[in-house]
């Protein structure tokens, strides 16, 4: 629906945002993620998260393709993720979450799962991997299960979404399997390689210096719909993780600091992404349906 075809002159354009708002499939789809980020929401404030806010314009961001902005003056990047900042409120409270825009060059790459401009769950919370992994599977089994009872999604999402504990399998495992396209259940991927997981942010296992405390949460689909892990604390673990990094890529100095003296507690955490889960509950084969205005390369004069 939108592949660059309808950039023509301003009346062409006006008419195309006319007909894509008053498209009544779409009202349906834009209801729905409207009455899914409140579920999610509610979810979250009966977990005990606190929700925080997190800024958008940063010097330093993670290992994506960034947007440069100039602020005052100096360089620096819109954000990519509330990655660093959502840790360090793991200081103040045991458990948060972001629910924010975030932005990417996302839409450089193929395929029909990718925005420049798009919204991210991000929560962090005291513990090991594991109680990110546990704390994010209640999370979408009672959002889900919210949503089917309010009519939002079907029995079948539903149900799939509340089969918890989802299946755990070591990268490795998964890899061998093939499991990729095949799967017929939530599952988390866990302990990937550094040299593919290598955001410094990232623990990595004590077991295996070659591997990173991380996992991915893929739906019965095989589509990546969350990624987290358990975050560094070992000072020594950090910089080597970021010595050959631009400095935009590197952690920011307040964030080395606050690990150097031994101010962060052990926490871990994750970002699901709003767009992607919206798409696996309807069914949409096209992330672009799932917002007003998707933010693409070719879309930047549309709206």
């Amino acid at each position: 629906m939108i592949d660059g075809k309808c950039a023509g002159d301003g009346a062409r354009r006006d008419s195309f945002i006319h007909s894509r708002l008053s498209d009544n499939r779409l009202q349906k789809i834009w209801r729905v993620r409207a009455e899914l980020l409140w579920l999610l929401r509610s979810t979250l404030r009966a977990e005990g998260f606190v929700e925080c806010l997190a800024p958008s314009i940063v010097r330093t961001t993670d290992l994506c393709n960034p947007f440069f902005v100039r602020h005052y003056g100096k360089m620096a990047v819109l954000s990519t993720s509330a990655q660093s900042h959502k840790e360090v409120f793991t200081i103040s409270f045991p458990k948060v979450f972001t629910l924010q825009t975030a932005f990417r060059r996302d839409g450089l790459r193929k395929g029909n799962m990718h925005l420049d401009e798009f919204t991210l769950l991000e929560i962090e919370l005291r513990g090991d991997m594991s109680t990110a992994m546990k704390a994010l599977e209640r999370i979408l089994a009672t959002t889900l299960d919210a949503a089917e009872n309010a009519h939002l999604v079907s029995r079948h999402q539903a149900e799939a979404a509340s089969a918890i504990p989802y299946r755990r399998i070591d990268y490795q495992e998964w890899r061998k399997e093939g499991t990729r396209r095949n799967l017929r259940e939530f599952a988390f991927v866990t302990h990937w390689p550094r040299r593919i997981k290598s955001d410094w942010y990232y623990a990595s296992d004590p077991s295996a210096s070659s591997l990173a405390l991380t996992f991915d949460l893929v739906s019965p689909t095989g589509v990546e719909l969350a990624s987290g892990g358990q975050r560094v604390s070992d000072i020594e673990d950090l910089l080597r993780n970021s010595r050959d990094l631009p400095d935009y890529w590197k952690p920011p100095e307040w964030y080395v600091r606050l690990i150097r003296q031994g101010m962060m507690p052990m926490r871990s955490g994750c970002a699901l992404g709003i767009d992607r889960v919206l798409c696996w509950a309807l069914r949409l084969e096209d992330m672009r349906d799932a917002v007003p205005f998707p933010r693409t390369r070719e879309t930047l004069d549309w709206w």
